[in-house]
């Protein structure tokens, strides 16, 4: 081993060394870690853009194939919507440089198969010193879309862990999901409706009529042997337990049912607001009462689910963020908790009625969103979730704002579609 004054010895004589072949070396080094720098910097760019121009595709192709389901012909016309459509999305953007075009875009109308390939350069900034000046982008996708008439129930988290930036994140996730499902006012066939959920729900006028004159407002559980069923309130009514009602544990924002009205559901999504503990096992269950055949005498006519049928398709999508733990059919205790095994076996067990079969027909898929949420509530979403396939993913976990809007662009999207692939 060298001892001390021996490296010292020999670092004096590097660091005193004027010769050109350290400059040489020094410069080179400099070289290539800029280079570095700036390929790392460009690819950063590229890797955005390219999920921008993605992201504008599919939504001009879901545009289309709702054009498709509407009956509109396909021309010329069609595919000139098509492209300013994508444009646009492109133009909202204004990060994204370069020039970007539809090379590609392919109608069946037999299938419902729509196809679509973007192509174009974005330039390149440190990497051109390296003789790279643009890179060429390309991106497609293909969907199939169904004809199918649709009913969507998304179940809110507005619980007080959802305080904060995480509700203004679901606001812009669940607003993404109606501009995909309902991309026109006039949207045919899609019916959207919405259950916010703390450690109750808030059935608004609904309440007298489900709780038989119990409640005028806040909502719990059901008990006894229809407890995890979608027998109408009407024959059994849903719980108005005396903690929840006198206490007043409500969420602010009452429940919307099924609709078509677009800005109705933004208006709505827009109020939500953070508080109180987390009843998952009661939003669960509005999402089923909302969704039934069984519950048409309660809704407006406007809002009347559909008869279970191959041509409806009945989707529930269920949020959260946390443990499900506040559960009210205790003979003793508070009601808010921890029961976290009572409401997270009780939503189980509702999930599982709702995605067995109808009397022959199939019965509703369910999508689950567990947001920066602890183990045990994602558990209890993967229960709930409809069995992922080799094309289809039902269950999401997102720890971030970006990941949840994917999460619900991508929920909306595939339930829009048969298949949307990249």
């Amino acid at each position: 081993m060298k001892r001390l004054s021996e490296v010292l010895t020999q670092f004096t004589r590097f660091k005193e060394n004027r010769s050109g072949s350290m400059a040489v070396l020094t410069a080179t080094a400099l070289v290539a870690v800029a280079l570095a720098a700036g390929s790392a910097l460009d690819f950063s760019r590229v890797a955005h853009t390219k999920t921008v121009i993605s992201d504008a595709l599919d939504a001009a192709i879901l545009a289309a194939g709702n054009d498709l389901s509407q009956g509109r012909a396909v021309n010329a016309e069609f595919r000139q919507d098509f492209e300013e459509f994508f444009h646009a999305n492109i133009d909202l953007r204004a990060s994204i440089a370069g020039n970007y075009s539809v090379v590609e875009f392919s109608v069946d109308e037999d299938t419902g198969e729509i196809h679509g390939k973007v192509s174009g350069e974005i330039e390149m900034t440190l990497m051109k010193f390296a003789g790279y000046e643009t890179m060429t982008l390309e991106t497609e996708a293909t969907a199939i879309f169904s004809n199918s008439d649709v009913e969507i129930a998304m179940m809110l988290d507005v619980t007080g862990s959802m305080g904060g930036s995480k509700i203004n994140s679901l606001r812009l996730a669940a607003t993404d999901a109606v501009n995909i499902l309902l991309p026109e006012p006039d949207t045919q066939g899609v019916r959207i409706g919405l259950v916010p959920y703390s450690w109750s729900v808030n059935a608004g006028n609904y309440a007298d009529d489900v709780t038989a004159n119990a409640s005028d407002k806040c909502v719990t559980e059901r008990a006894g042997v229809e407890a995890y069923s979608d027998v109408s309130a009407l024959v059994v009514p849903v719980g108005a337990d005396s903690r929840a009602v006198d206490a007043d544990k409500c969420p602010d924002l009452e429940i919307l049912p099924l609709t078509d009205r677009e800005n109705t559901l933004k208006n709505k999504i827009s109020q939500l607001s953070a508080g109180g503990y987390t009843a998952g096992h009661l939003g669960v269950a509005w999402s089923y009462y909302m969704l039934s055949e069984k519950w048409q005498d309660l809704w407006p006519s406007a809002s009347d689910p559909a008869d279970y049928s191959e041509d409806v398709r009945k989707v529930a999508v269920l949020m959260t963020d946390g443990e499900f733990n506040t559960f009210y059919d205790e003979t003793s205790g508070n009601p808010w908790g921890p029961y976290v095994d009572e409401s997270s076996d009780h939503a189980e067990a509702i999930c599982a009625d709702m995605k067995a079969p109808k009397a022959g027909e199939p019965g509703i898929t369910i999508y689950s969103v567990a947001f920066q949420a602890p183990s045990a509530a994602e558990a209890t979403l993967r229960e709930c979730a409809s069995a992922d396939t080799a094309t289809e993913t039902y269950y999401y976990s997102a720890s971030s704002e970006q990941e949840l809007r994917e999460a619900f662009r991508a929920i909306a999207g595939s339930i829009k579609t048969l298949r949307l692939s990249n």
